[in-house]
């Protein structure tokens, strides 16, 4: 559960940076 939270956020993350980056 903890995992899985961790995971989606960090994912949330990289991909705002990904995007923000991409622009």
């Amino acid at each position: 559960m903890g995992v899985g939270l961790i995971t989606g956020g960090v994912l949330t993350v990289v991909l705002q940076w990904w995007v923000d980056s991409d622009d």
